[in-house]
């Protein structure tokens, strides 16, 4: 059978090591004989052409891709100033990574904290063809809507699990402790706007009020009077506590 060649590439050499070792070569000629797989960083890896291209470490984060890492001060007082356009040279580095490929580029991520490369590529409103299901299987991690987190504009929702069930937090915890519900209908992340939250599911139309007074949504509740609509951080015998409440209309009937 005719070779195949594959690249894969990482914005730090470090990121490579195990994928690249010794015994994880040996393994790749015993599994894939067909494959012929090079190793570098993208620096290193202007001028080069596979048929495939895997990138790995697109995340967010210091040594992620883009590298949030502060350079040298001394050698960027002796460099020209820097570009207005953001991120201007970790974009052209990411350029180099997607165009080596001539079959197709493979992105390689943790869906929680995923670089803002990823969010650009998959956002439903561009033009990229980009396909997120390719792959399937118990060691596939699906893939999670990106929803900012309103508190710190930084990190993204994500699923967590707590004392109260489940739950969505802000992936930069514990530097930010922002949480609120999961989509009670589906378990999917809510997307707010001004006054709603909205199931980011595409199978399922569920929208939560907001709570006016703490941002919480609002959630149908019993009491000694009937139902009621009430903030979802509400925790009876908590000082914190929100207790917004709200009667709910009764139906109206026409004959």
């Amino acid at each position: 059978a005719d070779s195949v060649s594959v690249l894969v590439l990482a914005r730090f050499h470090f990121v490579l090591e195990d994928w690249a070792s010794s015994t994880a070569k040996q393994k790749l000629r015993e599994d894939y004989p067909t494959l012929r797989v090079v190793f570098s960083t993208v620096h290193a890896a202007k001028g080069k052409e596979a048929d495939y291209v895997v990138v790995l470490g697109m995340e967010k984060g210091k040594f992620g891709f883009p590298s949030q890492r502060r350079g040298d001060r001394l050698l960027e007082c002796l460099l020209p100033d820097a570009e207005p356009f953001r991120l201007a040279e970790e974009r052209r580095l990411f350029y180099v990574a997607l165009t080596r490929a001539r079959q197709r580029v493979y992105l390689v991520y943790n869906p929680v904290v995923r670089s803002p490369f990823v969010h650009e590529l998959t956002d439903p409103k561009s033009d990229y063809a980009v396909k997120t299901d390719e792959f399937q299987g118990p060691l596939v991690c699906s893939e999670i809507p990106h929803v900012a987190c309103p508190k710190c504009r930084n990190g993204s929702l994500v699923p967590r699990s707590g004392e109260f069930g489940e739950f969505a937090g802000c992936s930069d915890y514990p530097r930010c402790d922002y949480h609120e519900m999961l989509c009670p209908e589906c378990g999917s992340l809510l997307r707010s706007d001004s006054r709603v939250r909205r199931c980011t599911s595409e199978t399922c139309d569920a929208t939560i009020r907001i709570c006016p007074k703490c941002g919480g949504s609002l959630v149908e509740r019993s009491g000694p009077y009937g139902k009621f609509l009430g903030c979802s951080n509400y925790r009876q015998g908590a000082g914190y506590a929100c207790r917004y409440k709200e009667k709910i209309a009764p139906a109206r009937h026409t004959g």
